[in-house]
């Protein structure tokens, strides 16, 4: 007991010194920053683990990295998806690139294909890419049937969105007679609706080989990482 209180005071008479005091707050504050910086490494490290960790290992369970992957895709895709719909590209973008002196079929066509080049094609890349650099990052390569469940996904996506494109070129069209003339006459509606009607029922056929071209380089990709 008497041990205990003769260091006890000892320690208190260090303490009491005001320039053990100083010398202390100095310490401790180096031993602070010290245990920040180490906090800071300990949690960079552990985050990155736990995102390494979000996916399996391929090696250890294949279907739970197919399931993770495609869950991982179809997420980030969906923000993607809303945020390029959300963008003002039709009122700038396509009337700065339409050449108005034109003819309304021409330019029926062209911002037809603006709005391919902005919004559908990105929307494409996007989804191949996202799903592409996970597999290669967890050495899972496609296999033939993936290929052929993103053919027919982006297939479907395109023809989801193929009519309201040409239906939005329709009324950039219309919108250019009605300033080339001052007014749309009725038989030139019909002409432009029949001519839009006819794209819509023949389909977007260039879309759909640049859609397999990507899944084509797509698979070697991930074959190549793997």
């Amino acid at each position: 007991m008497d041990d205990f209180k003769s260091f006890f005071l000892s320690v208190w008479n260090f303490i009491a010194d005001e320039d053990n005091r100083a010398r202390l707050g100095m310490l401790g504050a180096a031993f602070a920053a010290v245990a920040a910086a180490l906090w800071a490494v300990f949690t960079h490290f552990h985050r990155k683990k736990l995102e390494e960790e979000a996916i399996p290992k391929s090696g250890n369970n294949r279907g739970a990295v197919e399931k993770a992957i495609r869950d991982k895709t179809e997420a980030e895709h969906a923000i993607f998806k809303r945020a390029l719909g959300q963008q003002p590209y039709e009122n700038q973008r396509i009337e700065s690139n339409i050449g108005r002196d034109y003819a309304p079929y021409a330019v029926l066509a062209q911002s037809t294909n603006l709005r391919v080049d902005i919004y559908i094609i990105p929307l494409i890349q996007h989804r191949i890419e996202t799903e592409t650099k996970l597999r290669r990052q967890h050495r899972a390569p496609y296999d033939p049937r993936r290929i052929a469940q993103i053919r027919k996904e982006v297939r479907t996506l395109i023809a989801q969105e193929w009519p309201s494109i040409v239906y939005a070129s329709f009324l950039d069209a219309m919108e250019h007679v009605r300033r080339s003339q001052g007014m749309v006459f009725d038989y030139k509606k019909k002409e432009l609706l029949d001519y839009a009607e006819r794209l819509v029922a023949r389909g977007p056929q260039e879309l759909f080989v640049i859609v397999d071209e990507m899944l084509q380089k797509a698979q070697a990709d991930s074959v190549l990482q793997s």
